[in-house]
């Protein structure tokens, strides 16, 4: 639109220098009014170019705000996905955790169970008086502990196969999140000592069951 304005404006003058020159002929007020046109037409040139380069200036700013904003957004939606990918790691997280607490409870309850068993076995080895009653009631008795030991054994075989399923979400939890391998470490490390202890009352077990046997042949 300025630009449009500017030509008619040039226009206009150019007809008016025309006019001038018709109606003044050479006179030295035509020649005034031929420079001032000459100023009038150079200014209006001048400001028509500052308005081609002002509009050539905001189109390459607003250029640049567009690029701006679609960077802005999409490091705004990749920093929304991280967030989402942390909040559930965190809650994978703290229900691998409960497990694991579940898992440990469950240890020492069966830790106490055979400590029990171990007690009432020493106590009932040392009550023997080599009776065949005696040893009767030993060999009734070895088999509720035999029936005890295999419910321990299966309880093993379970508390083994959580621990498999927490190795694998731990795994599955480090290949997520690099920023938990310390925690997924000790938990790791936690899980082999669980391992140990119960491969050390299955040990038990079967120790406790030789001496009963080595008993019974003797009598």
């Amino acid at each position: 639109a300025s630009k449009q304005a500017a030509e008619e404006k040039i226009a206009e003058l150019e007809l008016q220098v025309k006019e001038s020159l018709e109606t003044f002929g050479n006179s030295y007020e035509k020649l005034q009014d031929f420079d001032r046109i000459k100023l009038e037409f150079k200014e209006l040139e001048s400001r028509l170019q500052e308005t081609e380069y002002a509009k050539q200036t905001a189109e390459e700013k607003i250029t640049t705000l567009e690029i701006q904003v679609k960077e802005s957004l999409e490091s705004f939606e990749n920093s929304e996905k991280k967030l989402q990918d942390l909040e559930r790691i965190q809650l994978e997280y703290q229900e691998l955790e409960t497990r694991l607490n579940e898992t440990e409870t469950a240890k020492q309850t069966l830790e106490l169970q055979l400590r029990e068993s171990l007690a009432n076995a020493e106590q009932k080895l040392a009550s023997l008086a080599g009776s065949e009653e005696k040893l009767n009631d030993l060999q009734r008795e070895k088999q509720e502990d035999d029936a005890a030991a295999q419910i321990s054994r299966q309880e093993i075989e379970m508390l083994q196969q959580k621990i498999e399923i927490l190795q694998q979400q731990n795994s599955e939890l480090n290949s997520h999140n690099k920023e938990k391998t310390e925690v997924a470490e000790d938990l790791q490390r936690e899980m082999l000592l669980l391992q140990d202890k119960f491969t050390t009352l299955e040990t038990a077990w079967q120790e406790q069951e030789q001496s009963i046997a080595k008993i019974q042949s003797d009598y």
